[in-house]
């Protein structure tokens, strides 16, 4: 599953193919629309389901060849291309980041929103160095030093996805046991905790804590994504972090359930004050 891009990109090539018609009846066949590239069908198939980035030239290539005359629509098309291969800020690091996760950063790159709900540890855009070097050592055993500094790297630079006016909306909540459980030391918690709650000044940062008496709520295992696009064709998308790996969700009967337990982690939230409130005195406890 690629970037948003990708996915939006598939979308338009597959019903410029398409046509006037549909699956069972296209204007062209796969085999066909990979004659024009030079590939074969398959990665015409992949690259209409977003599962892989198209290049630039490729793009233009498949409009000449479905004879595309709209200057606008061409451009718009293209436009999708370049953005998708802009969002691979991780290729640096593709020797050290799993396959997977780079399948769930292409997404947050894309995405307009994104509502996180993790249990158990501080979001990783959220993170400090200090906090994500503590978590790497601990569940990235068997990594060397020299690996370890570079996936604390790639952390840090995957934050900056919420700078600037293009910038997601970012609505993270956190169970109050995050709060108070001693990651690192407790000067890294104490840090991170001071820059969890800096972090809610953003304006297009949310940060709230489900308090310890909240009581039960619908998701009581792991933590998830619930990643929204601008694109309505696009949709959304689920990430559910397990043990080893990261499942994708666009199913609609999927996406609804994690919906619900999204609305009932919102709805046990505390308010953003209250929720500083905890953040910061558990700040002070960790000095």
């Amino acid at each position: 599953m690629g970037t948003a891009s990708a996915r939006s990109l598939g979308l338009a090539l597959r019903k410029l193919r398409i046509g006037t018609g549909d699956e069972r009846s296209p204007q062209w066949t796969l085999e066909e629309a990979a004659a024009s590239i030079r590939a074969h069908k398959s990665t015409v198939s992949r690259i209409e389901r977003g599962l892989v980035a198209a290049s630039p030239k490729d793009v233009e290539a498949l409009l000449r060849f479905y004879g595309v005359e709209d200057q606008g629509l061409a451009e718009s098309i293209l436009g999708l291309a370049k953005a998708g291969r802009r969002q691979n800020w991780w290729a640096d690091y593709r020797d050290i980041i799993h396959p997977q996760f780079r399948q769930y950063l292409g997404l947050e790159a894309g995405a307009a929103s994104l509502h996180s709900w993790q249990p158990n540890i501080i979001p990783g855009l959220l993170q400090t160095a200090g906090y994500a070097r503590a978590l790497v050592t601990a569940f990235q055993r068997g990594k060397n030093p020299e690996e370890a500094t570079r996936l604390v790297e790639a952390r840090m630079e995957r934050q900056a996805i919420l700078q600037g006016t293009d910038a997601p909306i970012l609505q993270a909540i956190v169970g109050e046991a995050v709060l108070h459980r001693v990651i690192g030391s407790r000067q890294v918690m104490h840090d991170q905790l001071t820059r969890l709650a800096e972090a809610a000044d953003q304006p297009n940062v949310q940060v709230q804590v489900i308090p310890y008496s909240a009581g039960s709520y619908i998701p009581e295992v792991g933590g998830f994504q619930v990643l929204r696009f601008a694109d309505s064709e696009a949709g959304e998308v689920v990430c559910v972090e397990i043990l080893g790996r990261t499942l994708y969700l666009d199913d609609r009967a999927e996406v609804e359930l994690y919906r619900d337990a999204w609305e009932d982690v919102l709805g046990k939230a505390a308010p953003h004050q209250e929720s500083l409130e905890l953040i910061r005195a558990a700040a002070e406890e960790m000095k």
